[in-house]
């Protein structure tokens, strides 16, 4: 079986081999993948599987599809993944997190309209709400022009309007 890392950071699954008394750890470093498991029966193999898709591990043929609530791990049970799925599993892992920090903010804007608000009227205290995120270029680094900024406004009606810049 193989395992790929398709984050940017160094992951370390453990999991239970049936039949084997210990946790099972393995470290994948960024965008590589290992080989376990050469001694395992299908049965161990299947049980390995099933704790990893609790986690988010996909397999590798999805990898080419639309990936949701994807944690970064693909699996193959026969032969290696191809550095064409890693990527394009890394990019979808990119757009999951973008569209999760979307969603957090749109979720920020407007609980913060709502706070101001006249708690018996219920009339805004301000015309615009809106917040803006923005992605700071940490020190002795040029910016790339990649970085994110976007931005959600609330309508006087209580409605969102995320606007990406």
């Amino acid at each position: 079986m193989y395992i790929a890392n398709t984050t940017k950071q160094h992951y370390r699954p453990n999991f239970r081999v049936p039949e084997r008394t210990r946790i099972h750890v393995v470290n994948i470093p960024s965008g590589q993948q290992v080989k376990v498991g050469d001694d395992w029966n299908a049965a161990q193999t299947d049980s390995v599987v099933k704790q990893l898709e609790v986690f988010g591990a996909r397999p590798a043929r999805d990898a080419s599809g639309k990936l949701q609530k994807y944690s970064g791990l693909l699996y193959s049970l026969d032969k290696p993944i191809p550095v064409g799925k890693i990527e394009a599993a890394h990019e979808a892992l990119v757009n999951e997190q973008d569209q999760r920090s979307a969603d957090e903010l749109t979720k920020g804007a407007l609980g913060f309209d709502a706070a101001l608000r006249d708690k018996r009227t219920r009339r805004r205290g301000a015309k615009v709400t809106s917040l803006e995120v923005s992605q700071d270029v940490p020190p002795f680094s040029k910016a790339t022009g990649k970085e994110i900024k976007f931005g959600v406004t609330v309508t006087p009606d209580g409605h969102d309007k995320p606007s990406v810049r």
